[in-house]
């Protein structure tokens, strides 16, 4: 009896054996499967954001290409006020320009197919070229200007749009959380700093003579287009660090959310 309740004992767990293998095996597929699922809708999720970053970025360079190309063609119209050698100067400046901002606009054509990895490097490259191209243009553009009136009216109402971009930005950064503003604070402080400094200058501007204007026209110049120039730089990083920032934020979010689907 013994021996015959053993052999069934046996038997039975030779019968149960394969299925609990099978068992775990189908588990086991199943959880390999859910996972593959999980990387591939995360995969797909990345490539959406990074495709929509993508438009983005391209829908602003596009319209910042633009608005330098009006400059540009501004700057021509000026240089035809000139005198003979203001006029050769100035048109081999702008030759220069429209060279600069004709090949980054062939640039964006490179950006479809490329990487993440890619595109981030391409970004930052076009947004500095960009932005030097932009204070080179403003600074050309105030040179060429014919009479100290000119350039205060010019001055003074671009001023008043720093002032009013720097606001917006203490705004965005104050929204932006802690690590933002520690990581961004000195910028703004140098940004502000600079553009205190251009007061200082703008008056000295308005009380030159004739004589004096002329020799300080390309000094007011460069420091106007300047603080311009720092003042896109900050934007620009700033941006980048709140759309990280939002990215890390929708990461977490996701992880928890799966956290909570394998907890359930």
């Amino acid at each position: 009896m013994c021996t015959s309740a053993a052999f069934r004992r046996v038997a039975l767990a030779a019968l149960i054996a394969p299925a609990l293998v099978l068992s775990a095996c189908t588990e086991q597929r199943q959880e390999n499967t859910e996972q593959q699922a999980q990387q591939q809708a995360e995969q797909a999720g990345e490539e959406m954001q990074a495709g929509e970053e993508m438009r983005q970025f391209r829908a602003e360079m596009e319209s910042q290409l633009n608005d330098l190309d009006d400059q540009i063609s501004d700057l021509e119209q000026q240089m035809q006020q000139a005198g003979q050698e203001g006029q050769q100067e100035l048109q081999s400046t702008v030759q220069t320009l429209r060279r600069e901002r004709d090949q980054l606009q062939g640039e964006m054509q490179q950006l479809e197919g490329a990487s993440q990895s890619e595109f981030q490097d391409m970004r930052s490259d076009m947004q500095k070229r960009l932005n030097d191209l932009q204070r080179r243009t403003e600074e050309a553009k105030i040179n060429a200007m014919q009479s100290k009136q000119e350039v205060q009216q010019y001055a003074q109402s671009r001023m008043n749009e720093i002032d009013r971009e720097i606001q917006s930005l203490d705004q965005r950064m104050n929204g932006a959380g802690q690590d933002v503003q520690s990581q961004y604070q000195s910028q703004m402080e140098d940004l502000k700093q600079e553009r205190k400094q251009l007061d200082q200058q703008m008056t000295k501007l308005e009380n030159a003579s004739d004589q004096e204007f002329q020799e300080i026209q390309s000094e007011f110049a460069s420091a106007l287009a300047g603080v311009g120039q720092s003042l896109r730089q900050v934007s620009n990083d700033v941006e980048s660090a709140l759309q990280s920032a939002g990215q890390e934020l929708q990461e977490e979010s996701q992880d928890m959310q799966q956290s909570g689907e394998q907890e359930g």
